[in-house]
């Protein structure tokens, strides 16, 4: 059962993420929200997740208590927050969905990926 979110959202989305605080905070769900001031800065976005992972541990959370949402993020923002996971051992999730003309998700169509990431292998027969 979700007890605790930190949700990182933009200026561009803060109305929409504000409708998402006051769900959650119905449903008895605590939320910290942390606003991403450069959403197509990767470092900005890394040190963002850096910061809710810290809060987390501080709360006696760690890796398998909590894992990172990439969904709805620029491709930017993702990649700081996947490293920031990697980092620190967390799991990385995505959510697919069909959306109606509202551009809402249609629940029944959500489904949650994990992202499982390997480093690079090295060309076959070189040293890269």
């Amino acid at each position: 059962m979700l007890q605790r979110v930190w949700l990182i959202d933009t200026a561009e989305v803060a109305e929409k993420a504000g409708r998402l605080v006051q769900e959650l905070h119905q449903q008895g769900v605590e939320v910290t929200r942390l606003d991403l001031r450069s959403p197509r800065d990767a470092g900005a976005s890394y040190h963002l997740v850096r910061e809710a992972l810290r809060q987390a541990a501080g709360q006696g959370l760690g890796p398998g208590d909590l894992y990172v949402d990439i969904t709805s993020s620029l491709r930017p923002a993702a990649v700081g927050a996947t490293l920031a996971a990697l980092e620190g051992g967390y799991e990385i999730e995505y959510v697919v969905a069909e959306y109606d003309r509202a551009g809402r998700a249609i629940g029944e169509t959500s489904r949650v990926m994990k992202v499982r990431v390997r480093p690079a292998q090295p060309p076959a027969g070189g040293t890269g």
